[in-house]
């Protein structure tokens, strides 16, 4: 699932059946049976795609249908204060997805 900018403002809403297919068949019915839960996520992730994200969800518009999840995730992203990804180490994962990694492949 990914909210992408298209021709500059349109927005839309991209979910491939694969992807959701694998999950709910690989993933989902056995991670209640997993011996350990490893969360990776690091406190700086989600305050930095805020940054990036509230622009794509504030462009979903009423008559989209992806507008009630546009809004519920701007509700979400309101608990946490946003940061400049200047604070974000270069080798970060989440470099990987706003750019500037140190890594080069």
């Amino acid at each position: 699932e990914a909210f992408s900018l298209k021709g500059g403002t349109d927005i839309f809403y991209e979910r491939t059946d694969v992807k959701i297919g694998v999950f709910q068949m690989h993933i989902f019915p056995f991670q209640n049976n997993a011996d350990a839960v490893l969360n990776t996520a690091l406190d700086y992730e989600i305050p930095v795609l805020k940054v990036y994200a509230s622009p794509l969800l504030h462009a979903v518009k009423p008559n989209m249908p992806e507008f009630s999840e546009a809004r519920r995730l701007l509700r979400f992203l309101d608990n946490f204060d946003q940061i400049p990804e200047t604070y974000i180490p270069k080798q970060s994962i989440v470099r990987e997805f706003i750019g500037g990694s140190s890594f080069h492949y």
